[in-house]
């Protein structure tokens, strides 16, 4: 039977078992042997990537880790947006995982400082081994051309070659061969096709709803409608309890609260400089702004940037976003009036503040993992790690991890059975 994927053609093969040769050696020393049928035929063929084939496959669980990579050609309209991403992905809790190289591995590096910077003297033998079994014409690289392949191994895998990106965004030409794109890029989006893990080309159509279709897997309240709580915000920055207080006095607080006795009385709205514990928006539309503050992500209207913060406070792993829901969710903020420097004429990050310290439902993500009893969530547990146990570089999951994730996460779990 003949069939074709993608344009390639190839025969599906029954019975055909590939090892490695540490494994033709051991089966030879144990003296495993296989029944078979006359109608059966079994062929053992030695893998031509026995180094690769130790790497891990895509993590079960969430590494927060993305390979940010691509062309030195990349056209400067992607540079510009690679430095966005890496900006909001960094918001989120993600590492970055790239190289030195100008263009596209600069782009993602100016975009954040929690990353992982891969050159070509971190190669080693085990790394230049599997860019040999891998590349397509591995004789006609030079040492330094080999050493930056190798590279590329570190980036998908990591320093240690045992934790896997979740995902590869990059920009690179389309080649013929679809698990490959052109250039050295090819070698790292190769890797990690090989192995599951989802790869991005920035040069696509429909690439953001790809990345938007991975992070949302991501989120800690499945239920959250985002947009929908933006709609009850009304048309104006003041709200039952957002006041407006002169930037002067403002600009220059030191703590996110103002006190009397001990006991909280406003709510300051506004960033707070030199801190990590503060309320405000790590997104603004405003440019001047942003290059200001190197740390905000830069994006198209105040109505985006309101959004997002909501996104953000619900669901990231952001240090500051989990500090800040932290506060939320206690109750103590209900009722305290919140300081904002302007009326906008538009709901501001700061009504948006108002809504989820007093209307929005912070229970939801309990009742929606009730749905799930411990007991379950242990059997699932030791399901999982069974089942995945002899994958090389497996991590046993436990209680504590799978109690953890989100609904969603429980459900791709449970399918994975």
């Amino acid at each position: 039977i003949q069939s074709q994927v993608n344009g390639y053609e190839f025969i599906p093969v029954t019975n055909l078992v590939v090892m490695t040769s540490l494994e033709k050696k051991r089966v030879e020393q144990e003296g495993v042997t296989r029944d078979t049928n006359k109608s059966e035929r079994t062929t053992t063929v030695e893998s031509t990537t026995p180094e690769f084939d130790k790497l891990p496959y895509r993590s079960i669980k969430k590494t927060m880790t993305y390979a940010g990579i691509g062309s030195r050609q990349t056209p400067p309209e992607i540079l510009s947006q690679m430095t966005d991403i890496a900006k909001e992905l960094g918001s989120k809790g993600y590492t970055l995982r790239t190289g030195d190289a100008k263009g596209a591995d600069k782009s993602f590096r100016e975009g954040t400082g929690n990353s992982e910077i891969y050159r070509a003297d971190d190669a080693t033998d085990v790394t230049r081994a599997i860019a040999k079994e891998i590349h397509p014409n591995p004789d006609a690289l030079t040492d330094y051309a080999l050493d930056l392949m190798a590279r590329n191994t570190n980036q998908v895998f990591g320093e240690n070659l045992d934790t896997p990106v979740d995902f590869v965004l990059y920009w690179a030409k389309e080649s013929n061969n679809p698990m490959r794109p052109q250039g050295g890029t090819g070698q790292a989006v190769e890797m990690a096709n090989r192995k599951g893990i989802p790869t991005i080309n920035m040069a696509v159509e429909g690439w953001r709803d790809q990345l938007n279709s991975i992070l949302n897997i991501k989120t800690i309240s499945s239920k959250s409608n985002i947009s929908q709580i933006y709609d009850q915000l009304g048309d104006k920055t003041v709200s039952d309890n957002v006041r407006i207080e002169n930037w002067s006095q403002l600009k220059d607080m030191t703590e996110p609260f103002t006190k009397a006795y001990d006991s909280i009385v406003h709510i300051i709205a506004t960033r707070i400089k030199n801190s990590n514990k503060h309320f405000g928006n790590p997104f603004t539309h405003d440019s001047k702004i942003a290059n200001r503050n190197k740390g905000l992500i830069k994006v198209s209207s105040i109505k985006e940037a309101v959004i997002k913060y909501i996104d953000w406070v619900i669901n990231s792993k952001d240090e500051r976003a989990q500090w800040i829901r932290k506060h939320l969710q206690t109750g103590e903020l209900k009722g305290k009036p919140i300081l904002y420097y302007d009326e906008l004429n538009e709901p501001s990050h700061a009504t948006a503040l108002d809504y989820l310290i007093n209307k929005y439902n912070w229970s939801s993500e309990s009742q929606q993992l009730e749905l799930f009893e411990d007991i379950t969530l242990n059997q699932l547990k030791d399901s999982v790690n069974e089942k995945y146990k002899d994958q090389p570089n497996y991590t046993p999951l436990t209680l504590k991890d799978v109690i953890s994730m989100t609904p969603e996460q429980i459900s791709n779990l449970k399918n994975c059975l």
